[in-house]
């Protein structure tokens, strides 16, 4: 198959004027080669005009003067497709080298004609994937996610199952409303963007571009949202011994900022952001809400426990190496956030030559891309593509009952 293929004759299509001209000439008795030769038209072009309009041929139906040759039929690239989505579903998708691999393989093994190519890389030819995937369209190239082995596994029928009972429990006994049901969890700013693409000369094989560090400070954020599609303002904890007021200047109003050596977030920071949480959603005994969080250390001390209990916050968390599928701050709030983030970052860059970037610029970043990440709409479809609010179990089980079985 030629995927850019290069004209090698002038031969042009059939005109209206011409084809009715020529239409005229032959109902004076003139064959359709005749008059192709004598208005310079192409003798199938003309053909299939005129069948065209005795209606013996369907107006999208051409014959086949030049086309690219299929090696497999119809059904053993079903069979390949069936093949590819099954390895896809349980973590271990084909890359294109192993496809054409298996291609040729298969091809030799078949006794099937193949171009000569093929024979000396032993492989098969980049055109026909690209032939494949046209013919194809329910698989793609993608650009897989890394997916730890403990994540793999943890994600089954059995802890998806306990959690998502363990929900329902909670919503028929406290009578939750969406506005009462939230979601919180951290994720890591670095003062050394992540390039975006740029224009550069096309012949230079490596482009540069300019990095506040190799290696920057992290600041971690918390954010905080509920299942009718609001947000509270963060949490930010810089890696300094003591806060200062001047390090969240230019965060999204109300956000709050705390100091810790690492940077990471611990118990006793963590409790700091759940008393900003009170602050803001004002719930108590008499009016209880959930928290859906993971169960990172800093999560579970007894103080956080105790604070909770007094405050009516009812925690549950999601189960081990399941975020990625569970939690909606994962599947659709962070991934904008954070593109958002390092564009920001990367124009900070610009208007500011010859500087770095240093972690009192990052609240700054952050109030130019929470507020068109953290929108509702975001939010509002990440608890429904989690099944979380409105309760929906079959969205996830189904989902890891399709895994499984392939």
């Amino acid at each position: 198959m030629v995927r850019n293929n290069k004209r090698k004759t002038d031969r042009k299509g059939i005109t209206i004027s011409a084809a009715q001209k020529a239409l005229s000439y032959i109902k004076s008795g003139k064959s359709i080669r005749k008059a192709a030769e004598a208005f310079k038209i192409p003798f199938e072009s003309l053909w299939r005009a005129i069948k065209k309009k005795e209606g013996q041929i369907s107006k999208n139906v051409y014959p086949k003067t030049c086309s690219s040759r299929q090696i497999f039929n119809d059904s053993e690239e079903l069979m390949l497709v069936d093949y590819l989505l099954v390895t896809s579903h349980i973590g271990f998708p084909v890359n294109c080298r192993t496809l054409r691999s298996m291609a040729y393989q298969q091809a030799l093994r078949n006794e099937k004609s193949f171009p000569t190519s093929w024979t000396e890389h032993e492989l098969a030819g980049k055109d026909w994937v690209a032939g494949f995937l046209k013919r194809h369209h329910s698989v793609s190239i993608r650009t897989p996610e890394a997916t730890s082995m403990a994540r793999a596994t943890a994600f089954n029928k059995t802890n998806v199952k306990v959690f998502y009972s363990k929900l329902q429990d909670l919503y028929a006994r406290n009578n939750l409303t969406p506005d009462r049901i939230f979601n919180l969890d951290e994720t890591g700013l670095t003062t050394s963007q992540k390039p975006q693409k740029v224009i550069a000369e096309s012949v230079t094989k490596q482009v540069a571009q300019l990095v506040s560090h190799e290696c920057g400070q992290t600041v971690t954020m918390y954010g905080f949202v509920n299942a009718i599609g609001n947000a509270l303002p963060p949490c930010m904890v810089f890696p300094q011994k003591n806060f200062k007021n001047y390090m969240i200047h230019g965060a999204p109003p109300g956000t709050l900022g705390i100091a810790y050596p690492s940077g990471w977030m611990t118990a006793a920071t963590f409790l700091e952001c759940l008393k900003h949480f009170v602050r803001f959603v004002h719930c108590s005994k008499d009016n209880i809400v959930l928290l859906l969080l993971d169960n990172h250390e800093s999560h579970v001390s007894l103080e956080a426990i105790d604070f909770c209990r007094e405050n009516g916050i009812v925690l549950l968390s999601f189960p081990p190496h399941c975020t990625h599928k569970l939690q909606t701050l994962d599947k659709t709030v962070f991934g904008p956030f954070k593109r958002l983030y390092h564009r920001a970052a990367n124009d900070w860059m610009y208007n500011n030559p010859g500087k770095r970037m240093s972690i009192y610029d990052v609240a700054g970043l952050v109030r130019k891309a929470y507020p068109k990440s953290f929108t509702s709409s975001n939010i509002v479809s990440g608890f429904h593509c989690t099944g979380i609010s409105p309760f929906d179990f079959r969205r996830i089980f189904f989902s890891v009952i399709r895994q499984r079985s392939t």
